[in-house]
């Protein structure tokens, strides 16, 4: 897939300069785009979530796979890619348990009649919408 390509599946895309965009991610409820897209000139594709999106999560939400933002990825090296995708997976599901967990902490504070910040219950909304997201729960 080109980079042009890619682009056309996002919202919000605005153009920053040559071969590089901003536009709103597809991996949480974005309404201000979060999500800056570069290509190198050997037409991988960079994504960088600034609200911390991997990119795993982010091609997962459009529907494509890592191998997507590498042209001739299965080509080019596929012990690499695979090695690669392995990790970003087991990052994902690592990411999945932590959300978990600490959900299943602030419900039992929550539960437990214990002091709960402000900050901590908007965080476990984050997380919670997150899980959903990844249908985790």
């Amino acid at each position: 897939m080109t980079p042009d390509e890619f682009v056309t599946r996002l919202d919000c895309v605005k153009s920053k300069g040559r071969d590089k965009w901003m536009a709103c991610c597809p991996a949480h409820d974005d309404k201000d785009p979060s999500l800056a897209v570069s290509a190198t000139p050997n037409g991988k594709i960079l994504l960088r979530c600034f609200s911390g999106c991997s990119a795993l999560e982010i091609t997962n939400a459009m529907g494509l796979g890592l191998e997507d933002l590498f042209p001739d990825a299965h080509q080019e090296n596929p012990m690499a890619f695979a090695i690669r995708e392995k990790a970003a997976k087991q990052k994902l599901e690592q990411k999945i348990s932590h959300a978990m967990t600490y959900l299943q902490i602030l419900t039992a504070s929550i539960r437990d009649g214990k002091s709960v910040k402000n900050y901590e219950i908007e965080k476990g909304r984050h997380l919670k919408k997150f899980l959903k997201d990844q249908g985790a729960i």
